[in-house]
């Protein structure tokens, strides 16, 4: 009999790439999985897609934080109750929210092997009674984890320190694509150097402050914000272009995981900005940078470790201190006056590929579930 592995998620499948890679890989192996979702969204066409089980157990948000965070505590308990009676070989906890689901589970079924895949620092991120009410929740559930999972190298030596957490315990899975097979036509701009921000439109990205810079640039270089987003923030966005009758600067809606590839064959450089507000930022493992560098895009982003050596030791774009137009025109000139585009070669966008750490990835369960 195949080994069983539950996921558990707060997030749309739809959107999650990572997700969909980990239970990728390990339908291939033979083993049996389960995703309890805590998102209404998630569609049967998905379970069908990877040969899985969705069971769903939507979450209704509202505006009053504490019951939201109730409703998430109530999710995990509702979901451990099922991970308890189905009795599964191993539980992946998708980020802190999911992880009570885990540790509740794992102080009845003794046996289970508890991963909690943290991708974030998502205790960094909070301020005030939601961060002392998930900072207690991490530091009391981390006492059951087998294994911890960091999407970004400078991340995990963090939490291991901060945690006192043996190195035995942790492992790096990176937020790699999967390969692609064909190639790109190799960027050269011309009339136009077309430029895209992918990603969620919400405040902490820079947007305001691009718009403002692109302003005072000529019509020749033009920016796409591409994305959803908040609705009050979104309609901020396009009040700022609309009052000071940017040109050269467009919002336009988001577009499905597997449209991604098709829509940035129609640019040049690719941007993105998290504002140095916390060390989750700070120590930021974008997919998007992924995005960008295996279509064949220059990249701009803020001077962050991990970014540095990532983005200006390979020469495949430029890091800035802050977003204006002057660091902005610099970066595009470096970019195009040093054709880093040439930079960008199949040989080096394999190297950070999802299937050079799948092993690594595979190795979390092979060799743990097998020993129980």
């Amino acid at each position: 009999m195949h080994n069983r592995i539950a996921f558990v998620s707060l997030t749309e499948f739809n959107h999650n790439s990572r997700l969909q890679k980990q239970i990728r890989s390990l339908r291939k192996q033979g083993y049996e999985i389960t995703l309890f979702s805590g998102n209404i969204k998630n569609e049967p066409s998905f379970a069908e897609r990877f040969n899985i089980s969705i069971v769903k157990k939507p979450i209704k948000y509202n505006k009053i934080k504490l019951n939201s965070f109730i409703q998430v505590m109530m999710f995990c308990v509702k979901v451990s109750r099922l991970l308890i009676k189905q009795r599964f070989d191993a539980i992946v906890c998708c980020a802190l929210g999911t992880l009570l689901a885990g540790v509740l589970t794992k102080r009845k079924v003794f046996n289970t092997y508890l991963v909690f895949d943290s991708k974030e620092l998502a205790v960094e991120r909070y301020r005030g009674i939601k961060k002392i009410l998930w900072n207690l929740i991490q530091k009391l559930s981390l006492l059951y984890c087998d294994i911890i999972i960091q999407a970004e190298e400078n991340r995990l030596e963090y939490f291991k320190k901060l945690h006192n957490i043996p190195d035995e315990k942790m492992v790096l899975i990176q937020n790699f694509p999967l390969k692609e097979e064909t190639d790109f036509e190799l960027k050269n701009p011309e009339k136009f150097i077309n430029i895209i921000y992918l990603g969620v439109i919400m405040p902490g990205r820079g947007y305001i402050k691009l718009i403002k810079a692109f302003s005072q640039m000529n019509d020749k270089i033009k920016l796409d914000i591409v994305g959803f987003g908040g609705k009050r923030f979104v309609n901020e966005v396009k009040k700022e272009i609309r009052e000071h009758n940017i040109k050269n600067v467009q919002l336009l809606p988001p577009v499905p995981r597997n449209e991604i590839s098709l829509l940035l064959k129609n640019y040049h450089i690719g941007l993105f900005f998290y504002e140095n507000i916390n060390l989750n930022n700070y120590y930021c493992a974008p997919n998007k940078f992924y995005d960008y560098f295996h279509n064949g895009l220059a990249v701009i982003s803020y001077r962050y470790p991990g970014l540095i050596d990532l983005i200006e030791g390979n020469k495949i774009g430029v890091c800035i201190s802050e977003i204006n137009s002057e660091e902005l025109k610099s970066a595009i000139n470096t970019i195009v006056s040093n054709n880093y585009f040439a930079n960008i070669t199949y040989n080096l966008r394999e190297n950070f590929t999802w299937e050079i750490q799948e092993e690594r990835y595979l190795s979390i369960f092979s060799k743990n579930i097998s020993d129980l």
